[in-house]
């Protein structure tokens, strides 16, 4: 998956690819492997270049705070505007719906091959003792649904692709 960050007025470009065990982050020219565990919504227990990093991240009007190491960062995605459809959506326009936050999938309101429109609640994420719908940001036909009521989701992760309509 790839993302775009404003940070400190600068625009960077961040690819985020999971493996089985890891996720390949690639900033810029420099691709660090990371293993990453969800302790608690918003807390994550990360092993980067070998050396174990605790990372708490939260979600506000403007983007994404996250801090490691007792540094904190804010960052927004400058695409947020033009994509911004309601609590919840997490897409780029492009049909995929990502986590926004590590959490809990508490309910589906979807199955594969359900049309679905811009705004409609597809399922719901608990994080943090709060339960958050998750919108498509898209008209389309779902695809594919990646977590059943239950599972656990990583932030960044795919949960819903929608073929986008015309």
């Amino acid at each position: 998956m790839q993302y775009e960050f404003l940070y400190d007025g600068k625009t960077y470009s961040v690819t985020v690819d999971k493996g089985k065990e890891t996720f390949k982050v690639t900033l810029g020219d420099r691709t660090l492997e990371v293993n990453a565990s969800v302790l608690s919504p918003g807390l994550l227990s990360m092993i980067v270049e070998g050396r174990s990093v605790l990372a708490h991240t939260a979600r506000d009007d403007g983007g994404r705070i996250i801090c490691i190491g007792g540094v904190s960062w804010v960052l927004s995605n400058p695409r947020a505007e033009e994509n911004a459809s309601g609590t919840g959506a997490t897409g780029t326009g492009d049909g995929m719906i990502t986590t926004p936050m590590p959490g809990k999938i508490v309910a589906v309101h979807v199955n594969e091959g359900d049309a679905v429109e811009k705004e409609q609640p597809l399922l719901v994420l608990e994080a943090m003792k709060m339960q958050n719908d998750i919108l498509s940001d898209v008209k389309g036909v779902v695809k594919k649904i990646h977590f059943k009521p239950g599972d656990q989701a990583a932030f960044g992760e795919p949960l819903v692709e929608i073929e986008v309509a015309g």
